[in-house]
């Protein structure tokens, strides 16, 4: 349409801004859309782009609109021309707006760049020569901010005023080009400073690189890159680490983030991702390897040997959690290390006893300085595989609930199947997989341990040595490793069997051999002193031999120049002849005085050196006082042969197996009534009232005549009062001793008891039955009273351990009665009838 008006020499058009109640995008279809005044312009050049067109106008008069002509083709209407409000030129209002104009456009020209200079530059330079009408239009159409400013301006018809309007524009203008140019001025600063330590840094780099020192940055994450190349990294894992790199590489120069990231990376990267050794499953090869390594301990063999057969059949071994139980020195470590030798895998080994802060299992949170993973973590990680055997050492001593969190209920993600394939470390942040360890746990007693964490836990329990075991280990592992630490020679120390024995008995009886050990090391130590002090005996000898043939060769020497002839040297032939008889003489005498260059002198006594390598040090029995001092332990036996009032019972402790006296007297014989001492614990206490209340019941059934309770006050013993005790397990024993005494009647020689007894007299099941034969077997106890519903697991023992004592089942003390007071023999070793179901005497068979 303006092409056609153009063409047809109607270039006059009029210019209107839409109002503010019209959208910009709306089509014209009314006057109504426009404001009122506008403008008259003459169409200039037309320009067509690819989807626009543009024009340039030629602005000629201010117009306003009176009204709108219809027109099918073109929108016509009805305008009148508008001039400004007449004004003097001369008024020094409009001179100093003039100037203050032409001061502000100064301003922002030397805030503009160079390029955007050049509307303003012919503004200010012709502002003297326009009317200040004029200038404050030119000063609207450059500085293009606000339609509705521009629309004022061009409704203002004031001179003034316009000025003030166009002053607004500028000002505004200047406030925000000052601010920018201020904002990039701050900006260039930090481009400038960041460009110069890039700067900088390129030339540490070109410098390093000249030195043959690659760049920290760079060759951390090539490092890392390497480490991930051979790692299997779930795609969780590999998520997290990509983002930590990214982190890493945009961050500049050294900062405590940056220190911190590069930390997790390295921690995140040592982890052994799905890394795993393959399993052995080879069960002569595990039976091998058990045998070497522990003598005994065959229910424990047995139990790892059905792990590895299932691990063979399913082709693994997660979701077991072991828990070896038993007295300290028993072994429960190391075998834990034949486990994972046998099973081919990598074993670390930690201690959680006293650990009380939860971040010790969980880790610490990376918010913490010196944040660390945990220790299953670190244990991985140190293994460098994801399926290592890991022992938890010492779990019965795990600090309880306190401000730091609950240890023992931190574990239980860790041993629960169903959760630990996700376990989530609070370093790592990241869910690792612990479904394919095998956990180990080791413990002296399970009362500690919660119940909860107990449920999770297979219990296996070693019990401890018994006198031959205990020196066949100690002849096949501990003597000879000794010897070796030593640097002694095995050839030149041997250790007599009665000596072992001795040493045993009296100076090592725990259930352990930690402490025999310790004991074959003093040894040692002694016989590596005495050694030490014979070489230093054999080097004075053999410097004192070498002065001796010294002197003797100095008289030979001597003894052949005075002896010597000399003949004159015109006769040779004597001369020589001479010479030979002389020196005849000479080797004749060195034969006769030369010592023997194998021998020492001490003492007018000849030791050869092969004696000295040879000789051995023979450790027996009546020596060992003198190597490592008194026995610890006296015999157990406090009584030659047992008075009325006292018993002997067995006790199970944390260190094994032991045995104790009871002993029961009349305090006062005036008044009934019952106290006992020796450190009883409240379990205890109230079996020594239940063993009371029953022998005074008994004792009436059995004898009414006999009196004895009626006016007899007793006191009831139990010897090493300083030894806590507590425990059922005693009541038939203090029974029997309380009846002793009503009866004044000892019980037989070689006799002890174990069980719990009812108030009805009923004989109740006790625990630690292997430990209390051991304890047995050392004080050559020849019969064990016990409950009948023990003879399965005396069954169990080893007959190792039930040789040479005969075992009595009990299920009521009336039975225990007619044996201990010798009422009915007990059965001799030649009279026992063994079966799986139970054990009949010959006599009891004719009855």
């Amino acid at each position: 349409e303006l092409l056609a008006l153009k063409k047809n020499k109607q270039g006059f058009v009029g210019l209107f801004y839409k109002n503010n109640k019209t959208e910009s995008t709306t089509p014209f279809t009314d006057i109504s859309q426009i404001h009122s005044m506008g403008v008259m312009a003459l169409i200039g050049d037309i320009m067509q782009l690819e989807t626009k067109y543009q024009v340039s106008f030629l602005v000629f008069k201010r117009i306003q609109l009176v009204q709108s002509i219809p027109s099918k083709n073109h929108f016509y209407a009805q305008v009148k021309i508008v001039d400004d409000i007449p004004y003097d030129s001369k008024d020094t209002e409009l001179i100093a707006n003039q100037r203050e104009i032409a001061s502000v456009i100064k301003g922002i020209i030397n805030l503009l760049p160079a390029q955007s200079q050049e509307p303003l530059k012919i503004i200010y330079e012709q502002i003297d020569k326009r009317n200040p009408g004029e200038v404050a239009d030119l000063v609207a159409a450059c500085i293009h901010r606000d339609e509705s400013l521009q629309q004022s301006i061009l409704e203002t018809l004031d001179i003034k005023k316009r000025q003030l309007l166009a002053l607004t524009i500028l000002k505004s203008e200047f406030e925000i080009l000052s601010l920018q140019k201020k904002i990039d001025s701050q900006i260039n600063e930090k481009i400038i400073d960041r460009q110069k330590k890039l700067f900088i840094q390129e030339q540490i780099k070109l410098l390093k690189k000249e030195l043959g020192h690659s760049d920290e940055k760079e060759g951390f994450l090539a490092k890392i890159q390497e480490r991930m190349s051979k790692l299997v990294i779930p795609e969780h894992a590999l998520k997290v680490i990509n983002e930590e790199i990214s982190r890493f590489s945009s961050s500049e120069g050294p900062s405590a983030e940056t220190n911190v990231i590069r930390n997790y990376l390295d921690q995140l990267t040592n982890f052994p991702w799905g890394v795993y050794s393959n399993d052995t499953f080879d069960i002569e090869k595990t039976k091998e390897i058990l045998n070497q390594d522990h003598c005994g301990l065959k229910d424990v063999k047995d139990r790892i040997i059905e792990l590895v057969a299932l691990g063979a059949l399913k082709g693994t071994v997660t979701g077991k959690i072991l828990c070896f139980v038993g007295p300290p020195g028993v072994g429960k470590t190391s075998v834990g290390k034949s486990i994972a030798k046998a099973l081919g895998r990598s074993f670390f080994r930690f201690s959680i006893g006293g650990i009380s802060d939860v971040a010790e299992i969980k880790g610490h949170r990376r918010t913490y300085i010196g944040a660390i993973p945990g220790k299953f973590v670190n244990a991985i990680k140190i293994a460098k595989f994801s399926n290592p055997v890991i022992l938890i050492d010492e779990i019965d001593k795990v600090a309880k609930s306190n401000h730091h969190g609950d240890v023992g209920a931190a574990l239980l993600e860790v041993f629960d199947p169903e959760q630990n394939a996700n376990f989530l470390d609070h370093y790592f942040d990241v869910p690792i997989d612990l479904s394919q360890v095998l956990f180990i746990c080791t413990a002296n007693s399970l009362d500690s341990i919660p119940t909860p964490l107990l449920d999770r836990m297979e219990i296996i329990r070693l019990s401890g040595y018994i006198m031959p075991e205990k020196i066949k280990i100690a002849n096949n592992y501990l003597i000879p490793k000794l010897i070796d630490d030593s640097g002694l020679k095995r050839e030149n120390i041997r250790v007599e069997k009665d000596a072992l024995i001795e040493l045993i008995q009296y100076y090592c009886r725990e259930a352990g051999v930690r402490n025999l050990q310790r004991q074959l090391e003093k040894i040692m130590r002694k016989v590596a002193l005495e050694t030490v002090k014979k070489q230093r005996e054999v080097e004075k000898q053999m410097k004192k031999k070498e002065v001796n043939q010294n002197q003797i060769v100095e008289n030979i020497e001597n003894k052949s120049q005075n002896s010597m002839t000399i003949i004159n040297a015109q006769d040779n032939i004597l001369e020589t002849e001479v010479e030979i008889k002389t020196i005849d003489k000479v080797m004749e005498s060195i034969k006769l005085e030369t010592i023997n260059p194998n021998k020492t002198i001490e003492n007018d006594n000849i030791i050869t050196k092969k004696e000295i390598e040879q000789f051995k040090f023979i450790i027996k029995k009546n020596n060992l006082v003198k190597l490592i001092g008194n026995p610890i332990f006296k015999s157990q036996k406090l009584y030659k042969t047992l008075e009325p009032g006292i018993t002997i019972g067995l006790a199970w402790t944390a260190l094994g197996g032991s045995i104790f006296y009871i002993e029961s007297v009349i305090e006062r014989a005036v008044k009934d009534g019952f106290r006992t001492t020796g450190q009883m614990g409240d379990v205890m206490k109230e079996s020594a009232n239940i063993a009371f209340t029953f022998a005074k019941t008994f004792l009436i059934n059995k004898f009414p005549e006999n009196n004895f309770f009626n006016n007899s006050f007793i006191h009831m013993h139990i010897p090493e009062g300083a030894t806590p005790k507590d425990g059922p397990s005693a009541g038939i024993t203090m029974v029997t001793s309380i009846l002793s005494l009503a009866l004044n009647k000892p019980i037989i020689e070689d006799l002890a008891m174990t069980g719990e007894v009812t108030l009805t007299g009923k004989v109740l099941a006790i625990g630690g039955l292997k430990e209390k034969v051991i304890a047995s077997s050392r004080i050559n106890i020849k019969y064990i009273i016990m409950p009948e519903e023990n003879r399965a697991d005396w069954m169990e023992l080893q007959p190792t351990i039930t040789k040479n004592i005969i075992p009595i089942f009990v299920n009521h003390y009336s039975e225990i009665y007619d044996i201990a007071f010798d009422i009915i023999k007990p059965p001799n070793f030649t009279h026992i009838v063994k079966t799986k179901r139970n054990i009949k005497t010959k006599q009891n068979i004719e009855n």
